[in-house]
């Protein structure tokens, strides 16, 4: 059977990885679904459906699931593979339906989309995904500064 991975990416804050220190924190998260590779300009780059928030503790947030996105792009600085899925509509449609249950916490300047990430990789997991996860967030954001030292040294492996 085939699979779709599952990663959670990060981006820059600033949305340009290049020119960003490893130590500017925190960095963007989203739970990123690689769905194929698309052919630009002679390059292949991965493609895939990204599922995160945006938003503010100040102005609210919103579900904002993204599909057929280049999700390597000029914010890119890393990924960790945490499951995989089937390779079909139904199985993305499932995962977008079930990640747009999660609440978000209305006026908790502390909650951003971290939070949401390991929100929705621990609700995947209770739901009956394989996934691979690290015991808790500051493992998970361990494993990230990871990830940026690979993707900044262009030694990511799919």
């Amino acid at each position: 059977m085939s699979v779709y991975k599952i990663y959670i990416c990060q981006y820059a804050a600033n949305c340009d990885a290049v020119s960003t220190p490893k130590s500017l924190k925190p960095r963007h998260l989203e739970i990123v679904v690689r769905t194929g590779t698309d052919n630009v300009g002679g390059i292949l780059k991965p493609v895939g459906s990204a599922f995160h928030i945006q938003g503010g503790a100040g102005n609210g947030w919103g579900y904002t699931p993204q599909h057929g996105v280049h999700y390597d792009n000029r914010g890119y600085c890393g990924r960790h593979h945490i499951g995989n899925i089937p390779a079909s509509q139904a199985a993305l449609t499932a995962l977008e339906n079930l990640l747009g249950t999660i609440p978000f916490k209305k006026g908790d300047p502390n909650w951003n989309c971290q939070n949401w990430v390991w929100e929705a990789a621990l609700l995947m997991r209770r739901e009956g995904y394989q996934m691979t996860l690290p015991s808790s967030f500051r493992d998970l954001d361990a494993i990230m500064d990871n990830a940026w030292e690979k993707w900044n040294d262009v030694q990511e492996e799919d």
